[in-house]
């Protein structure tokens, strides 16, 4: 679900950029007024790219941590199951002692 939001944030940043961009080639201005807005244009864009970089290394870092904690949660719970299951064989193998 958030991969899919991702991609579509990247695809709507991308045509963003690329529709300004073809606009002010294709706007009657002067050239020096096109290259100063095909420069700001692409300062937005590199801006916005930034933001989506934090965007998805955020997310990134929250299923990595999410992950490492079933990770944990699994672990602890297949100790408990082996100290389970030793506890039954030894009560079974030596009822003498328990």
């Amino acid at each position: 679900m958030e991969n899919g939001r991702l991609n579509m944030m990247t695809m709507f940043v991308t045509g963003g950029v690329l529709g300004a961009g073809i606009a002010l080639l294709f706007a009657p201005q002067s050239g020096k007024r096109t290259r100063r807005d095909i420069a700001h244009a692409g300062e937005v864009g590199m801006d916005k790219c930034k933001s989506l970089q934090r965007d998805i290394k955020h997310t990134m870092d929250k299923v990595v941590e999410n992950v490492g904690d079933k990770v944990e949660d699994s672990l602890a719970q297949g100790r408990a199951w082996t100290k389970k299951t030793q506890d039954r064989f030894q009560r079974v193998l030596h009822p003498e002692v328990h």
